[in-house]
C-alpha cells in the first residue's frame, strides 16, 4: 500500500491501519524515517507493547532537501537496513513511514525499496509506504496507492503546527 501526495493525511491512515491490526491481535512494526520518534501517534501507539515494534531514523530537526549531510545518508541507510531486518520478523503489517521521501531526496535508492517490497511479498508481511512522490516503478508494484491531496492547509497562512493534531 502506498499513501502518498502533498496533502495531510499519509500517516494518519498508515496509524489508522495499524491500530486495526493491533485491534485484531496482529504484530505490527512501524518504522519512520525523517522523524525524531517524539509525535502523539507513536507515543500513544507505544502503550500496544506485545503487538507494536518501532524505530525511528531521523533528527530532532527538519531535513532539508539542499542541505543533506552525510548524517542524513547514514541515518537512511540504517532505517534501510532494520526495514529489511524487521522483515525477517515477519509482522503482519510493516510501515514504513516517510521512506518515499527518503527516495525523493535521494537519501534511499529505488532499488532498496523494491527489495523491500519483494521481501514482504515473499514472507507474506502487508507493507504500507508513505511520503510525497511515490514514482511510477514503485504505484505499478503496489496493490493499493491512495494519493493525499491539500485543497488548503493552516501553514498557508504561517500557522504553526499543533501538537495533537499535526503531530
Amino acid at each position: 500500500m502506498i499513501f502518498t501526495g502533498k496533502g495531510k493525511g499519509k500517516t494518519s491512515a498508515a496509524i489508522g491501519t495499524c491500530l486495526r491490526s493491533i485491534a485484531e491481535s496482529k504484530t505490527v512494526y512501524l518504522i519512520q524515517f525523517l522523524k525524531s520518534g517524539n509525535s502523539g501517534e507513536v507515543k500513544c501507539l507505544k502503550n500496544f507493547k506485545a503487538k507494536f515494534k518501532y524505530k525511528s531514523f531521523g533528527k530532532n530537526s527538519f531535513t532539508k532537501p539542499d542541505k543533506l549531510t552525510k548524517k542524513d545518508f547514514d541515518i537512511a541507510r540504517k532505517g534501510v537496513k532494520e526495514s529489511l531486518k524487521a522483515i525477517d520478523e515477519v509482522p503482519f503489517l510493516l510501515v514504513l513511514d516517510e521512506i518515499l521521501i527518503t527516495l525523493e531526496f535521494g537519501l534511499t535508492k529505488e532499488r532498496d525499496i523494491i527489495r523491500i517490497v519483494n521481501k514482504c511479498n515473499e514472507n507474506q508481511v502487508h507493507l504500507i509506504l508513505t511520503g510525497r512522490g511515490a514514482n511510477e516503478n514503485l504505484i505499478e508494484l503496489a496493490d493499493l496507492v491512495t494519493e493525499m491531496k491539500c485543497i488548503k492547509h493552516p501553514f498557508d497562512k504561517d500557522h504553526e503546527a499543533i501538537k495533537g493534531i499535526d503531530y
